[in-house]
């Protein structure tokens, strides 16, 4: 589990016009040891990006992928925690 930074929305402009976007993430740094490294940005689709916001924490699921490189299986942002701890 990473914790979120930034979410961003970025714009791009093609030929004729044309607009589209991409979402992203910016994580924090994990002070575990892993056997995988995960970027400090990510991108995702729209529903991850909608969910996403500052101090939240993002379930990354990583599988094996083939040749050995590692793809993500999963990723979930998870609900804020509310309330007394």
């Amino acid at each position: 589990m990473r914790e979120i930074l930034t979410a961003e929305k970025r714009e791009h402009r093609g030929r004729r016009g044309r607009t589209w976007y991409t979402y992203h993430l910016q994580l924090a740094d994990t002070r575990e040891p892993a056997s995988i490294e995960v970027p400090g940005w990510l991108s995702v689709d729209r529903s991850v990006w909608a969910a996403a916001a500052r101090g939240r924490l993002l379930e990354l699921r990583i599988g094996q992928g083939w040749l050995g490189h590692p793809w993500y299986r999963e990723l979930r942002v998870l609900p804020s925690r509310t309330g007394p701890r």
